[in-house]
């Protein structure tokens, strides 16, 4: 039901969807709770007025963030599961703590950072269907 409501209640892409429900399995597996007692957890914080860094969800989330950037995941990766996981959070209006800045930036790897040379466009086009090989002539 949790999970429900939540993607309901954002409005996403079929994708971005599933991207997301990876990201939540990911973080209900870490912290060994279902999405349900991780709300409720939450607001039972919330209404006994905790401070902010005297919550669980305080804790959890600088523990999970170390967990992954430990784990072989590129930046770019975990800054997308930390959203998929602050969406679910967001949308049942449970206020996120600031975390401590990460080391790690999110930055794509060099080997994504490659841009194609002529060479490299001209042999793709040469596989293209001859109806997208007008571009061929831009080159």
């Amino acid at each position: 039901m949790y999970i429900k409501n939540w993607l309901s209640g954002i409005g996403a892409k079929k994708s971005t969807e599933v991207s997301y429900i990876n990201c939540l399995k990911v973080y209900t597996e870490f912290l060994q709770k279902t999405p349900e007692q991780i709300i409720i957890e939450a607001e039972q914080d919330i209404k006994s007025g905790k401070l902010m860094r005297e919550r669980n969800i305080f804790i959890e989330m600088i523990k999970f963030r170390e967990y992954i950037e430990s784990s072989n995941i590129a930046p770019m990766s975990i800054r997308s599961i930390l959203t998929g996981i602050r969406s679910f959070y967001n949308s049942y209006n449970i206020q996120l703590p600031v975390l401590p800045r990460s080391s790690t930036k999110a930055r794509p790897e060099l080997k994504r950072k490659k841009i194609p040379t002529k060479e490299d466009i001209r042999e793709v086009i040469e596989i293209c269907d001859p109806l997208d090989s007008i571009s061929e002539s831009l080159l």
